[in-house]
């Protein structure tokens, strides 16, 4: 550690919360991401950071095994669990992170490596690979978190409700920045759930390799703005479309593309229900089948219409 101005307990015991302490404005940094490894043997979670903390710099380590069914409280976050947090997290590997239960608790066991409350935490450079969590192995944000995510990696995650990789949820303005999101599963949102009035921010991102019931890249009950690239290469939905709609949601994508995806019921690019239409701009939908046919599908709307404006090519079935 780099001569941080708090003195915590030592990572072994997990679950620091350093207000607790009455520790603030420090930072811990490590020799290196391989070098310094935090292996919390599912005793819990590595770090709870408030307002009270202040400003937080954390970077260069691994943190592995973490285990929300362990907390006695606030069960979100097996490796950092963030509200109203100013936290810089950079250059962290986070792998086999364990978020999950056997109940459905919507407002629990969220986010099996990172969860964001109300929070405008700045992440760089980090990886998080191998996690579960009933709803978003990598990313829970809830509230009115308006973080900040950036070339940062999500890879072989499993959400057993609800966001492969994330949930989004409430009104939480999360962005996403140069991120990369690959094989990862749910029922709902093989990459992505959202809800309430979230409105996530996706821009230069790749949605790669999401399966689902329900939207193998992005299942959406908020109000997604999306810029950036989804499902490249591709998504496979077990029923519906890499990216499903409902009828809550009032979304805009901008110069996004969705490629080569594949769904067994209907369409394998978009399926909406939006009553009030949905607008694609500069967006390109190129080789969306549906297995049980081979036909090309790249939209199917079943409310509402939909506008193209500036697409380069479009395979449609409606």
């Amino acid at each position: 550690m780099s001569q941080p101005v708090a003195t915590c307990p030592t990572a072994a015991e997990g679950n620091l919360k350093p207000s607790d302490f009455g520790k603030a404005n420090f930072s811990i940094e490590g020799y290196s991401v391989d070098g310094t490894v935090f292996d919390l043997e599912k005793a819990g979670r590595l770090m709870y950071l408030d307002a009270a903390a202040g400003e937080v710099s954390i970077r260069k380590m691994t943190v592995k095994n973490g285990f929300c069914a362990a907390l006695s409280d606030d069960r979100n976050g097996a490796g950092f669990h963030l509200v109203q947090s100013t936290a810089r997290l950079r250059d962290i590997h986070m792998s086999q992170m364990d978020c999950s239960f056997e109940e459905t608790l919507p407002r629990e066991f969220n986010g099996g490596a990172l969860y964001f409350k109300d929070s405008t935490a700045h992440v760089q450079n980090v990886h998080v690979t191998d996690s579960v969590a009933n709803h978003g192995a990598g990313v829970g944000s809830w509230g009115t978190d308006a973080s900040i995510v950036e070339d940062s990696s999500f890879e072989r995650l499993e959400g057993l409700r609800w966001g492969g990789a994330m949930l989004v949820e409430e009104h939480a303005h999360t962005e996403f920045h140069r991120c990369w999101f690959s094989h990862s599963y749910s029922p709902y949102g093989g990459i992505l759930d959202d809800g309430g009035q979230a409105s996530p921010l996706y821009r230069d991102c790749v949605f790669d390799h999401g399966t689902a019931l329900h939207g193998s890249a992005y299942y959406g009950y908020g109000s997604l703005f999306a810029l950036g690239h989804w499902c490249s290469p591709p998504c496979n939905g077990y029923s519906h479309a890499a990216v499903y709609l409902t009828a809550t949601v009032n979304p805009t994508f901008e110069n996004i593309t969705v490629l080569n995806n594949t769904a067994n019921v209907d369409v394998g690019g978009v399926r909406s229900f939006v009553p009030l239409g949905i607008l694609f701009k500069n967006s390109r939908f190129i080789g969306n089948r549906m297995a049980s046919n081979g036909a090309d599908a790249a939209i199917q709307v079943r409310a509402g219409q939909w506008d193209l404006l500036n697409e380069q090519r479009l395979d449609m079935s409606t």
